[in-house]
């Protein structure tokens, strides 16, 4: 008989490539402090990004959420900027961006 094995399903960090990080400031118009602000990192750690250091998964995942709908994430942005709204969880706050229309 053979020996049935099952694979865990492992969720390691995960490096976002550079092309990820363009694609979300391309899609949304928004500068690396932008883009920092929505996923809750600094301007730094977006610029390491885009050069190939490793992120967080919660982070490619928000990335990948602001590509998926990249005016709600501009809009949250710019009212982050105005003072209009503290920014928590990009996935939330989307959700509810998109309740107020």
């Amino acid at each position: 008989m053979g020996k049935t094995t099952t694979r865990k399903r492992v969720v390691k960090r995960d490096m976002p490539t550079p092309r990820l990080v363009a694609k979300v400031r391309e899609l949304t118009g928004l500068s690396v402090a932008q883009v920092g602000q929505l996923v809750g990192v600094d301007r730094q750690t977006v610029w390491k990004w885009q050069h190939g250091a490793p992120a967080r998964a919660r982070h490619l995942v928000d990335l990948r959420l602001i590509i998926s709908k990249p005016a709600e994430a501009r809009e949250l942005a710019v009212r982050a900027e105005r003072g209009l709204l503290h920014l928590g969880s990009v996935a939330k706050l989307m959700k509810a961006l998109q309740g107020t229309r």
